[in-house]
């Protein structure tokens, strides 16, 4: 009963969100599943090191590109400066990022 009563929370919860839904109404798989199906896949790619490469890049790039045309497109000034203010640390992190990667490749290969 505990089991079944945890799959019917998730169902409820899964059936919520319109991707789940939808991926539900066209497969007729129950919604749950997918869901769990889907927390359990991208901890399998977390864990083996292919998803950390995809969720530095959705965390670090994709999600505030979104947040940005998000902004423009409502004008919401109070979320373009913090934007802005992201994409400066940004940007100044990566210049410094290349700068030092250059430098030590370039030590790495000079030998007395």
């Amino acid at each position: 009963m505990l089991v079944k009563d945890i799959m019917e929370k998730i169902n409820e919860y899964a059936m919520k969100r319109n991707f789940i839904r939808g991926a539900s109404e066209k497969t007729g798989v129950p919604g749950g599943y997918i869901l769990i199906g889907l927390v359990l896949l991208i901890l399998v790619l977390l864990y083996s090191g292919i998803g950390t490469f995809f969720a530095l890049l959705i965390l670090a790039f994709l999600y505030p590109a979104y947040l940005t045309f998000k902004a423009l497109k409502y004008s919401n000034q109070e979320l373009l400066v913090r934007i802005g203010k992201f994409w400066t640390v940004m940007g100044l992190s990566l210049i410094h990022i290349c700068r030092c990667r250059r430098l030590l490749t370039c030590r790495s290969r000079w030998s007395p």
